[in-house]
């Protein structure tokens, strides 16, 4: 294939990827982050963290522990480490305090459910109304930080833009061979998120949002307590492990891919990392500060109408943790709510193109497949296309055949 044809085939897939990203969708500021030296570099503030796997089974802290070390502000608001839980007003808790029966960590790695079904996403993001009696549970954060599961959900335009990446990568390469597939691969799986409910005051409307994709919310409710519905806002793929019991409808919208501008966004905060330390920052924190704050108004006019308060109000969550707890800690000698493992468990997700509920195996061969698929569709059924031959001069096949290539004009003569 000629080159030119190749590039018009890879401006033809790039096409492809902006309209399945942006057809019919209200453009939206997917980061509202750093995009600075310094976001790039991933600083951090705070203390030393002690990250790691949660604790295994029903062990206990250390009594002498202080949770708070389990804590630190980072960028864009609290990172708290797996043994540890985010709760209203920025508490921290001990794992071990406010849930029972937690599977080692390594155990929970790879989960993958009984059943998965897709749901579709509401009509025109129009959640049900929370109703007189309901408490609303605003959940609020960046991203998950537990373990992966082997449930990976992606969109088609991502498997796209993967693809995409590859043949640029081979088309750039300084060697002539064609780029390794496996270095494409688009990793979908969703993290774990557990979201432990001790409050019975009132029946919960659950509003779960992350502003990142790949959650898995594993709800632990305890005894007494009364979901009244459920609604997923992600920014990007997710799923959830509802309980089995109880009478309530679950609402999942992947806001990427919705034409509702809907990408969860905190409210900027004076602890926030990049607001704290603005003094020894490189980075023009005013303009960083209204981005954070025009991107959470653009969410605020998405939330406020549909919920009936600010998406800032009473919102629990930080930047990155694997644990949140909704209600108060169970009292000393209290029961404790039982910890619900998402493996062999029925999910719930985000309606996506691809949804895998499989060993690793046979959901990297599909994939692949796809994605050689995609490839061919641009270039041709031929992907040595990619690595054309060498152009073949006259000199360099006189010289092939024995004969003495032209003597070269020396450059002064040429003159």
């Amino acid at each position: 294939m000629d080159p030119k044809q190749i590039v018009f085939a890879l401006v033809l897939l790039g096409g492809a990827f902006w309209f399945l990203t942006t057809s019919e969708k209200t453009p939206i500021d997917e980061t509202a982050g750093l995009t600075t030296a310094d976001s790039a570099r991933g600083i951090t503030f705070g203390g030393p963290i002690q990250l790691g796997a949660s604790p295994m089974g029903n062990a206990q802290h250390d009594p002498n522990d202080d949770v708070q070390r389990h804590a630190r502000t980072a960028q864009r608001g609290w990172q708290v480490d797996g043994y540890a839980a985010i709760g209203a007003q920025d508490q921290i808790f001990h794992v071990a305090d406010i849930v029972t029966g937690i599977p080692p960590y390594d155990q929970r790695e790879g989960a993958r459910a009984r059943d998965l079904y897709p749901l579709p996403a509401p009509r025109d993001c129009a959640f049900r109304a929370p109703r007189t009696g309901e408490k609303l549970v605003n959940v609020n954060i960046e991203s998950a930080d537990g373990p992966k599961t082997g449930i990976h959900i992606f969109s088609e335009a991502a498997l796209i833009g993967r693809t995409h990446s590859w043949i640029e990568r081979t088309l750039h390469a300084n060697d002539g061979a064609m780029a390794d597939l496996a270095d494409f691969r688009i990793d979908g799986a969703l993290r774990e998120l557990n979201v432990v409910l001790t409050d019975s005051s009132a029946p919960l409307y659950l509003v779960l949002q992350s502003m990142g994709g790949r959650v898995l919310w594993n709800l632990h409710p305890a005894d007494g307590v009364q979901i009244a519905h459920i609604a997923v806002i992600s920014g990007g793929s997710s799923a959830i492990n509802p309980p089995e019991d109880g009478t309530f409808e679950i609402e999942m919208i992947n806001a990427r891919a919705a034409a509702c501008a809907a990408i969860p966004m905190q409210k900027p905060r004076d602890h926030w990392g990049f607001i704290a330390q603005q003094s020894t920052l490189s980075l023009n924190v005013e303009d960083e500060l209204k981005r954070a704050h025009a991107s959470y108004q653009r969410y605020n006019d998405f939330f406020a109408p549909r919920f009936g308060q600010p998406a800032e109000q009473d919102a629990i969550g930080g930047t990155s943790q694997s644990f949140v707890l909704v209600g108060d800690p169970p009292a000393e000698g209290a029961a404790k709510p039982v910890f619900r493992a998402a493996s062999g468990a029925r999910l719930y997700a985000t309606d996506d193109a691809y949804l895998f509920n499989a060993p690793d195996d046979e959901r990297d061969a599909f994939v692949a497949s796809q994605q050689l698929a995609l490839a061919q569709m641009a270039l041709g059924a031929d992907l040595a296309n990619l690595i054309p031959a060498p152009i073949e001069t006259p000199e360099l096949a006189l010289a092939a055949n024995g004969a003495p290539a032209p003597a070269q004009i020396p450059a002064e003569a040429a003159q």
